[in-house]
This record gives structure tokens, C-alpha cells and sequence, in this order.
């Protein structure tokens, strides 16, 4: 509602109520998967709260595996087992994830084009952010923004 009233502070206001999501779903994710004072249990929740760090930071830009892995100077697979032990998801889904909620979000809240956003989304043409919507919500993001 407060983006409609300003639009000069729209993109930051939007930025911001997702980082805060972002965090929130942190903070739960904290709550439900604490392990307690094992040792694998808190190298494995740190390194998920790297990943998630990460994830925050990157997900428009970067959408592999080998990206996050080689910043947390780990193999895919390793990065992968331990995200989905600690989660019990696959780290492609918190990938897509990141970018649905994004993308939903921009489309919901926004008069942006589906260019603009697959744009801003880092996709490499609007057909491929369509696609990958489509195959992730069963919607078109036209769908979604109505």
C-alpha cells in the first residue's frame, strides 16, 4: 500500500518487505531445524545459514549449485547432501524459491513488465522467465499479476 502512495522510494520499499520475508523465513527455519550442541548438527546448520546468506545476496544473478558451492569453498554435492539433511529440500528448490517469491512479488505489486522483471530477474530472455514460471507455479505470470 505504501509503495502506490510513493513511487519515488517504490523499488526500495519492495527491496526491503523481501529482505524482511527473507529474514523471517530465516528465523523460522532457525527455530524448526536447531539440532542443539552436536557437532555435525552446528556445522551443518552454519553452513546452511551461509548458504542462506548467500542465496539472499545472489539468487537474481546466480542460479546453479557450483556458484554457491564454490563460495563456500565446498563440492556441489556436498553442498547439496548437507542443505537437503539439514532442510530436508533440495538446494534447487530454495534457489527457485528466492526467485518465485521475487518474481510474485514483482508481479503483484508492480506495473512492471514480464520483460522488465525477467530483466531484473537476470533471465536470459522473457520466453525463458515465462517458461521457468510456468514449470515452477503452473501459472503464466500473467495469471499470477491479475
Amino acid at each position: 500500500k505504501e509503495s502506490q502512495e510513493n513511487d519515488k522510494y517504490k523499488k526500495e520499499i519492495i527491496q526491503s518487505i523481501f529482505y524482511a520475508l527473507v529474514l523471517e523465513i530465516l528465523a523460522e527455519y532457525e527455530k524448526v531445524f536447531e539440532i542443539g550442541s552436536d557437532v555435525i548438527g552446528i556445522k551443518a546448520n552454519n553452513l546452511s545459514d551461509r548458504f542462506f546468506q548467500l542465496l539472499a545476496m545472489h539468487y537474481k544473478k546466480y542460479r546453479t549449485v557450483q556458484f554457491y558451492a564454490d563460495n563456500l569453498n565446498l563440492t556441489p554435492k556436498y553442498l547439496s547432501t548437507a542443505i537437503k539433511r539439514v532442510t530436508g529440500r533440495p538446494i534447487l528448490d530454495w534457489i527457485h524459491e528466492a526467485i518465485l517469491i521475487d518474481a510474485k512479488m514483482l508481479l503483484r505489486t508492480t506495473d512492471l513488465t514480464v520483460q522488465q522483471i525477467s530483466e531484473q530477474l537476470h533471465f536470459s530472455s522473457p520466453s525463458a522467465f515465462v517458461q521457468f514460471f510456468k514449470k515452477h507455479t503452473g501459472k503464466t505470470p500473467r495469471k499470477i499479476s491479475c
